[in-house]
């Protein structure tokens, strides 16, 4: 029972240096990216730690005429970036840190100029914290998180690349932004999931069958045991980690995702990401990739990422999007029917309250599919001024 308790709440935890994480700046190309470290209390008493990436010259002194001398001294270390940019926020698995967004800087920061930002799960990395949830208490890491980013750098629109425990994390927290009856000012307008599970009673009964490596022992097994390793597990983690459904978590949300798993995966077999596919109530695209859970990504997985996230992260690049229409358009990503848009229009209709009272043309909305880039409805300004 040790064993399966261990693994769900306890599994080999990272350990790295800072210096691991990139210098204060380095250039990649003909661009200096800039890093920082944050600090963020995630509400139980446990201090999360993370990384900023932006570009330096996107970056300006974080101390505003507000701020007191005393804070100043502290701000001046923090990037302020363009609000118009969308932040990504890279998700590690259960064993994994803040390490695993090394390979979306040069995406995300260098060709997109956004923000990426990247943490340490409580019990994970160098953040405090001694046990993981597998996504129940991580959802709440990610919203403290998000909220410090969206206070603190003005940020609307966030995007979620999660895996393995991170992308149910991403599920977890989706949902419940979804489900607020009070959405905060900033929207989640897509998500990356890499080798989530479907079920946490399912994915536990797997992985004591491969311990057990007899099926009828592991059934009798299951059957005795799992309630005895969830109150162990509820004993460490102070939640019932069984209480959430990733599955049903994906019936609930409907901003784009990308589902990725790998085919040779038999930690997670893939049987798991086409259960959330199926359940998933907006638009989607599978990418099944040659590999195992934690093996590297190769070219075409990163092809996949690639290109869905270039139509998120294009949408919110103000040059772009004026060159492309005339000043006039501003993209939405999920648009198929119209009663979700109040959960998806917010980072859009912002930018185009801005584009009114400074004069410019008449803003339309384009809703455009993230995955074909297919137009799939024309708003008028009259159904702008609806919403």
């Amino acid at each position: 029972m040790d064993y399966l308790v261990d693994t769900l709440t306890r599994p080999p935890r990272a350990t790295y240096e800072e210096v691991t994480l990139g210098a204060n700046e380095w250039a990649i190309g003909e661009s200096v990216v800039q890093r920082s470290c944050i600090e963020i209390p995630n509400g139980r008493g446990q201090t999360l730690h993370g990384s900023l990436y932006c570009l330096k010259d996107d970056a300006t002194h974080h101390a505003s005429a507000t701020s007191s001398p005393a804070d100043a001294s502290v701000a001046s270390h923090t990037p302020q970036l363009d609000p118009h940019t969308t932040c990504v926020v890279s998700l590690h698995g259960n064993a994994g840190s803040q390490l695993s967004a090394l390979p979306l800087v040069d995406l995300v920061v260098r060709r997109y100029r956004a923000m990426l930002c990247a943490f340490d799960f409580a019990g994970c990395g160098q953040s405090t914290g001694d046990y993981i949830s597998l996504g129940v208490l991580e959802s709440e890491d990610l919203s403290c998180i998000v909220q410090h980013v969206a206070d603190t750098f003005n940020k609307t629109s966030f995007v979620l690349c999660g895996y393995s425990m991170g992308a149910v994390a991403s599920l977890y927290f989706c949902e419940d932004h979804l489900r607020r009856t009070s959405p905060p000012a900033y929207t989640i307008c897509g998500l990356v999931l890499d080798s989530a599970f479907s079920d946490i009673s399912v994915l536990a009964k797997e992985v004591l069958e491969r311990y057990a490596s007899k099926s009828k022992l592991a059934d009798y097994a299951f059957s005795s045991l799992f309630p005895k390793v969830l109150a162990a597990a509820e004993e460490r983690t102070g939640v019932n980690i069984a209480s959430r459904s990733p599955k049903e978590a994906a019936a609930a949300c409907t901003v784009p995702a990308l589902f990725l798993h790998g085919s040779q995966d038999t930690f997670v077999p893939p049987h798991h990401c086409t259960a959330l596919v199926e359940a998933y109530a907006g638009e989607k695209k599978y990418v099944p990739f040659e590999g195992t859970h934690d093996s590297r990504r190769m070219e075409p997985f990163w092809d996949a990422v690639e290109y869905f996230l270039s139509t998120i992260l294009d949408a919110h690049n103000t040059d772009e999007v004026q060159h492309e229409c005339c000043g006039s358009l501003v993209y939405v990503l999920d648009s198929e029917k119209a009663d979700r848009f109040s959960a998806s229009l917010h980072p859009s209709l912002r930018m185009c309250r801005a584009m009114i009272e400074k004069g410019s043309h008449a803003p339309a909305l384009v809703f455009r599919s993230p995955f074909s880039r297919e137009i799939l409805h024309r708003a008028t300004l009259e159904e702008v001024q609806q919403y």
